[in-house]
């Protein structure tokens, strides 16, 4: 599903995402933490596909996790939570609202609202400095999008320097610039892209 994803092939993955989706019910663990990434998985995939309204059914549906035990305990059970309304609010900024999807980043930033442009959570499946600084680009606020875009890139260059989705957050950084006035480093973003 994940493949076909990423290929562009946005019908075969919908399709194998709902089979893993369904699979996991089957299996007992519909409600389990890790099933919030199969919601939001298939979220993502109906937004490159442009289906932003079906993408918001979906994360409708997903658990809310509460609490968490065995191996879990000890950690914030709203890290799952925080990945439903991350996508959400992806959902918001490519169906070009944005100004909530800022909104719904503040509200949901694990730093809490005063200081949700500080915070990085790093998952499978996107990053929250990434989002939030693209968010704050889209809204016109380049100066502070690109200091949390810049930061964003730096810690994903330091993990993984050859990731392909690189690419993407170094031309998003770009733009960024642009639109900050940095000609020179929009230019030097693009060529790394």
């Amino acid at each position: 599903g994940l493949a076909a994803m990423h290929t562009g092939r946005h019908d075969v993955a919908d399709d194998y995402l709902r089979r893993r989706m369904d699979l996991r019910r089957q299996m007992g663990g519909g409600m389990h933490p890790y099933a919030v990434f199969d919601y939001v998985v298939l979220a993502k995939n109906l937004v490159m596909d442009g289906r932003f309204a079906d993408a918001d059914l979906v994360l409708d549906k997903a658990p809310h996790v509460e609490s968490l035990r065995g191996g879990e305990e000890g950690l914030d059970p709203d890290r799952y939570n925080r990945q439903v309304r991350w996508e959400r609010a992806e959902v918001r900024l490519r169906s070009g609202q944005p100004a909530e999807a800022l909104t719904i980043l503040k509200d949901s930033s694990p730093a809490g609202a005063d200081q949700f442009a500080a915070e990085a959570d790093w998952t499978n499946f996107g990053d929250y400095d990434g989002l939030l600084g693209e968010t704050l680009c889209a809204a016109g606020n380049h100066n502070d999008g690109l200091v949390v875009l810049r930061k964003a890139l730096a810690l994903s260059e330091r993990q993984d320097p050859n990731a392909p989705w690189l690419a993407r957050l170094r031309a998003v950084t770009g733009l960024c610039a642009l639109g900050a006035g940095e000609r020179v480093a929009a230019l030097r973003y693009a060529s790394l892209s």
